[in-house]
C-alpha cells in the first residue's frame, strides 16, 4: 500500500503516514525517483550515494539535501544535466505557446 502511494508521488514519503519502522531503503529509493525532493524525507541513517544520485537525476536542487560526503564529481555533473534538460524543456514550451498566442489571449 505505501509503495504503490510512493510510486505515484514520491512525496507521500511526507504526506502519507508511514511509519519509520516501513521507512525501508527501497521505498526512500521509489520515493526519489518519483520526487527528487522527497530525499529530505529519508531518514538520514538510509541516505546513501545510491538514494541521493537518483534524488539528483530526478530533481537537481535535490543536491542541497545532499550529505557533504556524498557530493562527487558525478553528483554534480547530474546536477547540471537535469538543470539544463529542465530548462531545454521550458524553453521549448515556452517557445510553443508564444507561437499558438497563449500569451495573447
Amino acid at each position: 500500500m505505501y509503495l504503490q502511494a510512493i510510486k505515484n508521488n514520491g512525496f507521500a514519503l511526507r504526506y502519507v503516514p508511514v511509519p519509520e519502522e516501513l521507512k525501508t531503503y527501497e521505498l526512500c529509493l521509489e520515493a526519489v525517483k518519483n520526487n527528487g525532493f522527497a530525499l529530505q524525507d529519508v531518514p538520514e541513517k538510509l541516505k546513501t550515494y545510491e538514494i541521493c544520485l537518483e534524488a539528483v537525476k530526478n530533481n537537481g536542487y535535490a543536491l542541497q539535501d545532499v550529505p557533504e560526503e556524498f557530493r562527487t564529481k558525478e553528483m554534480y555533473l547530474e546536477d547540471v544535466k537535469n538543470k539544463l534538460k529542465k530548462n531545454t524543456e521550458h524553453n521549448i514550451y515556452t517557445k510553443r505557446a508564444k507561437k499558438t498566442g497563449v500569451f495573447n489571449r
